[in-house]
């Protein structure tokens, strides 16, 4: 196995456990014949394309399927979407009922972002 190959595997690590069990060993090998292809023929761009083509993949499709599978899992009998909307909701009411702590939470982080 080539440097490349083991490179490629660590990253399909990132992908979830049902992607990588279904179609983990078939990216790996597809990737493995595109590298062994492009250095057959002594060409080095299209290898760099070729990287450059996985990583985007693999950039478009984990969080997709990150996002997936979050929607899939009840949590108390609401997804984790869900669950983060309401964490959301719940700390603009708790920011409406102290609205000095707010103001100066605010100005705390205006004046950060303004001084970086």
């Amino acid at each position: 196995m080539t440097r490349s190959g083991r490179v490629y595997r660590a990253l399909v690590r990132i992908c979830s456990r049902g992607l990588r069990e279904e179609y983990g060993d078939d990216m790996a090998a597809a990737f493995d014949a595109m590298v062994a292809e492009h250095r057959a023929a002594g060409q080095s761009l299209p290898l760099m394309r070729a990287w450059a083509r996985a990583l985007a993949d693999l950039l478009f499709v984990v969080p997709r399927e990150r996002l997936d599978q979050a929607r899939q899992l009840p949590a108390r009998g609401r997804t984790p979407l869900e669950a983060r909307l309401q964490d959301f909701r719940f700390a603009v009411r708790g920011l409406g009922r102290q609205p000095m702590f707010t103001l100066v939470a605010v100005l705390t982080v205006a004046i950060d972002f303004e001084l970086t």
